[in-house]
């Protein structure tokens, strides 16, 4: 969605696609910061299902697939708990 002055408007679009969240959220999901989201994208460990555009356009991801990666956090987390 593009506003008047043609700025993407994120709030707009993550709504008009209820699967997918942005950095924040992501972040929140996985108990990190968002600049370890980016690093997490920067290292192909997490692949961001959009990208809004311009040099500072918003990451988006799939809900799923930021709940699989928590996941297996949590699994690691218990597997290093148990040894």
């Amino acid at each position: 969605m593009v506003d008047a002055c043609g700025a993407i408007d994120v709030c707009s679009t993550v709504h008009a696609m209820p699967d997918l969240i942005t950095s924040p959220e992501a972040a929140a999901m996985l108990g990190v910061s968002v600049r370890t989201v980016h690093r997490k994208i920067e290292e192909g460990r997490l692949t961001p299902a959009k990208k809004l555009p311009g040099p500072t356009g918003a990451y988006l991801f799939n809900r799923a697939d930021v709940e699989a990666l928590a996941q297996q956090r949590r699994d690691a987390e218990q597997r290093r708990r148990a040894s």
